[in-house]
Formats: C-alpha cells, sequence, structure tokens
C-alpha cells in the first residue's frame, strides 16, 4: 500500500473538489504547459483552504460539430 502527502496532493484534491462534474480545473503551472493545446477557460483566483489563493484554469468542453 502507498499514500501521498503534501502540498502538491491536497491542491490536487482541492482542485479537483472544485471542478464541475465531469470537468477538469488546473493550476496556473499546469495549464501554462497545455494552454498551446487546449481550449482553457480565464483564469480565475480559488481560496483554496489550506493553501489560500491559487490561481487555476477550467478545461473547456469540447463542443460537437
Amino acid at each position: 500500500d502507498f499514500n501521498m502527502i503534501g502540498s502538491p496532493v491536497n491542491l490536487a484534491s482541492r482542485l479537483q473538489g472544485s471542478a464541475p462534474v465531469d470537468g477538469v480545473v488546473l493550476d496556473g503551472p499546469t495549464a501554462a504547459l497545455v494552454e498551446h493545446d487546449t481550449a482553457l477557460a480565464e483564469p480565475v483566483t480559488l481560496q483554496v483552504r489550506g493553501l489560500g489563493a491559487v490561481t487555476a484554469r477550467a478545461l473547456c468542453s469540447h463542443q460537437p460539430d
């Protein structure tokens, strides 16, 4: 059995909790890695329990043609 601890794990959990059903929310550094290949919503600042203010971007849902 393995367990993970630390700020990155807490941030991932909090962002997952703030995402809509079937949605994805990325932190700023992760969004910067994929923004050229992926449609992202405008940045927003979220107050993340235990971590303070975090800039995040939601992954835009794909619209069928």
